[in-house]
């Protein structure tokens, strides 16, 4: 009787939900098909799986209709139906659960029937009740719009048109729009190019070309003269854009800190973690990449997380893979092992499921091999399902480092030679990772043929890898090397 997908939207209800679809399913309003509320009724009560002989086709159309003969298409169209029904109940509870679209929705219809006078007053209540002072556009464009575009209907509806009050909503919402269009490009703009240089996808060619048009100088000073609140808001977005195509010298990186920094707490929840992520990204790919001064910044950076309380149980959001593996890993870098570890047991379960598993084991992982516990760091790397360039690159390194602390030579040896097949047959690896990757691996082979023969290591190459920039694991290679002397 259920198809697929219905049984597994049905799934995804709880039972006072499930309780409300009943009623919603029940009311005459919404559904005037009789058969469906006893189709309800059996439903319900193979919750929570929704399966079961109970919910064949002919069975439930033997208690729908007991004296008449089967008919395979009246019991589909009235699974159909019922289907339909269920993804109406979804939108109705959304709708119920939105305040602001009910809003939007209610001042439309009584903007369009010429009720123009109630429609301001309810925009004004609207408004003054939602307004938590907090800047935010991308979840709010939606609601504050289409109120403006209403407000604006009221006034040249009440002949309005000549009042400044009626060229001040003709300025907000063309404002509203701009910061709506420059935020959602710069956004978009600098996950393509994050994309195009770690996954090496193609750049999107209109994106491209509309981010690089827009003037945002003119307009940032334009906002600036008129002492919009919304400038520095615009200004963060657009630098996030503007610093993933080109460097950052540390003075700039010092002065777009500050200005983060001040701006944070004004802003939402959905911002404040695109801030924080973006920032920490910036930190390792533009001012880390062969120094730690900045390392302690990240984690200051992400202690504004625990601060802003920007995840809880009670408003869940995902947090990013990406930006995860990177505030762990500089942990590492910086010795707070302690630190790391609370770090995963706090957020790890705010992590997509279908990640969650993988990102504990390697993190698991690392923190076993810092504290030396070699044979339970493979352990954990061994049950980690390799899919993301970037762990498959990590993992490899960190099974070699395993094997030479277990003196396993022979073992780390053969990862070695595995990982150079790797980088020489695939085709996935960055730009930005492939010399790094195999000026690394020579430094590797030498501490793996000095340390199983005996030999010592030239003081030059200490030197070389000292001075080289983009070295993985550079602090380890120069442990190791330090012993070889």
């Amino acid at each position: 009787m259920l198809t697929t997908q219905t049984a597994e939207i049905l799934r995804s209800l709880d039972k006072t939900e499930l309780k409300r679809f009943g009623d919603f399913i029940k009311s005459p309003y919404f559904n005037t098909t009789k058969p469906l509320e006893k189709i309800f009724d059996i439903v319900q009560k193979t919750f929570p799986e929704f399966e079961g002989e109970s919910l064949s086709r002919e069975r439930i159309y033997k208690k729908l209709y007991p004296s008449e003969t089967y008919n395979e298409k009246r019991i589909k169209n009235l699974s159909a139906e019922f289907s339909n029904l269920l993804k109406k109940f979804l939108a109705h509870e959304y709708l119920a659960k939105n305040k602001l679209q009910m809003d939007v929705n209610i001042t439309t219809e009584l903007t369009k029937k010429n009720l123009n006078k109630i429609s301001e007053k309810l925009i004004a209540k609207s408004l003054i009740d939602n307004d938590d002072g907090l800047l935010s556009i991308a979840d709010r464009f939606h609601y504050v719009y289409p109120l403006n575009v209403n407000h604006a209907h009221n006034l040249g509806n009440l002949r309005e048109h000549g009042s400044p009050e009626y060229l001040q909503s003709d300025i907000e919402l063309i404002e509203k729009l701009i910061i709506f269009f420059m935020t959602n490009i710069y956004q978009l703009s600098f996950y393509d190019t994050m994309n195009h240089k770690i996954f090496m996808m193609d750049e999107n060619p209109i994106l491209k070309v509309v981010a690089g048009s827009i003037d945002a100088e003119k307009i940032l000073s334009y906002m600036g003269k008129t002492g919009h609140e919304y400038t520095s808001y615009l200004r963060v977005h657009y630098l996030f854009h503007y610093y993933s195509q080109n460097d950052v010298t540390e003075e700039k990186y010092l002065e777009f800190k500050k200005e983060i920094l001040s701006t944070i707490r004004k802003v939402k929840k959905l911002d404040q973690t695109q801030f924080i992520f973006r920032m920490i990204h910036m930190i390792i790919s533009k001012l880390s990449v062969d120094t730690r001064k900045y390392y302690e910044d990240v984690i200051e950076f992400a202690e504004l997380i625990d601060e802003l309380e920007i995840f809880t149980l009670a408003d869940v959001k995902t947090f990013d893979n990406g930006p995860f593996r990177d505030i762990f890993i500089i942990a590492i870098a910086l010795k707070k092992y302690d630190w790391a570890e609370n770090f995963v047991n706090k957020y790890i379960n705010f992590m997509n499921k279908d990640l969650r598993h993988d990102t504990e084991n390697f993190c698991r992982g690392v923190l076993a091999f810092k504290r030396g516990k070699f044979e339970d760091s493979l352990r954990h790397f061994s049950v980690v399902k390799m899919i993301d360039i970037v762990e498959k690159l990590n993992i490899r390194f960190y099974y070699m480092m395993n094997y030479i602390e277990l003196k396993s030579y022979e073992s780390a040896l053969s990862a070695l030679q595995s990982f150079r097949q790797f980088t020489h047959d695939s085709d996935v690896i960055p730009e930005m990772f492939a010399t790094r990757v195999q000026d690394s691996l020579k430094y590797f082979a030498e501490i793996i043929k000095c340390e199983e023969k005996g030999e010592r290591i030239e003081e030059w190459m200490i030197k070389e890898v000292e001075e080289k920039k983009g070295i993985i694991h550079k602090q380890y290679l120069l442990e190791k090397m330090e012993k070889l002397i």
